[in-house]
């Protein structure tokens, strides 16, 4: 990849909530910067913090390419090595997800044992 022409980012980021206001199937695994933040700053000076970074990332990556980026990114991954299922529109795959490609594209091995990224699913 020569230049980075676009991002498209989705996330979710949990900051008020309390562990009972989890359902209880995740309340093992979820958290928010509440939880873990005793001095949490107000919502919007925490959405300029991740702003910040988000830009930072950005700089890094065209200063010194994706690959960077990438590596840190698939070893903060929580989940790669994981059991997942992807839903794309009627469709439903699941398998084993195995890696991030420098496009962005999550691979994973189907049940049938067929290497597939999220892009290729039709």
């Amino acid at each position: 990849m020569d230049r980075i022409q676009y991002v498209i980012l989705g996330a979710g980021i949990n900051i008020l909530q309390r562990l009972e206001d989890f359902p209880e199937s995740v309340r093992g695994t979820a958290c928010s910067l509440a939880m873990i933040c005793p001095d949490l700053p107000p919502r919007s000076e925490c959405a300029a913090r991740i702003l910040d970074q988000l830009d930072r990332d950005l700089i890094r990556s065209r200063m010194y390419g994706f690959e960077e980026s990438l590596n840190e990114w698939k070893s903060l991954s929580s989940t790669l090595g994981q059991w997942i299922t992807l839903r794309l529109g009627d469709q439903t795959f699941s398998g084993q997800a195995e890696s991030i490609d420098e496009n962005g594209c999550l691979w994973m091995r189907g049940e049938s044992g067929k290497l597939m990224h999220s892009m290729e699913a039709k």
